[in-house]
């Protein structure tokens, strides 16, 4: 997914499952080198259990 923020597009994963509002939102932030993809199974885990979850593409990084 891509979200503008200022006038830079960001891309981002949040594993597609809805969230429960109850749960803490996560930020997963890649090293030097990688993109979110790295962080493909931890995504999706923490959204399939019912936690808001974003990783995202440092400036430079990912497609």
């Amino acid at each position: 997914m891509d979200i503008t923020l200022d006038t830079k597009t960001v891309r981002y994963a949040n594993g597609g499952c809805e969230h429960d509002p109850a749960l803490p939102g996560v930020v997963l932030v890649h090293g030097a080198g990688m993109n979110r993809t790295v962080f493909q199974l931890q995504t999706r885990y923490l959204a399939h259990h019912g936690y808001r979850v974003a990783a995202v593409d440092l400036p430079g990084h990912g497609g």
